[in-house]
């Protein structure tokens, strides 16, 4: 649990208390706070994403937390990309990255 309410939670304070009565406390705030934050919509495939058809329909993603990915900060100027197979999330590189630089997807 640590390594999930570690990551980004914006300004929320989760509660002090660790245990009550012996039970762990999950504070439902400060997951859905993690959710808003770290979230990746994604297809089931990325060949689907791609091929998508403009309709008048929804299309709708599933979604889900990649812990590492979510270290990943956005830029305009993005040096990844990032793709799907089902419930892995695969992170390439568009351009040569120098040792030491962030990498930033768009």
């Amino acid at each position: 649990m640590p390594v999930f309410t570690s990551l980004y939670h914006g300004d929320y304070e989760p509660v002090d208390e660790a245990e009550v009565d012996g039970m762990p406390i999950i504070g439902t705030f400060l997951v859905d706070r993690i959710v808003s934050f770290n979230v990746f919509s994604c297809p089931r495939t990325s060949l689907e994403n791609h091929s998508a058809k403009l309709t008048s329909e929804p299309h709708h993603h599933t979604c889900g937390i990649f812990i590492k990915a979510s270290y990943i900060n956005h830029s305009c100027y993005s040096n990844a990309r990032r793709s799907f197979i089902g419930d892995i999330q695969i992170v390439r590189a568009t351009r040569n990255i120098p040792a030491g630089s962030e990498i930033v997807f768009w």
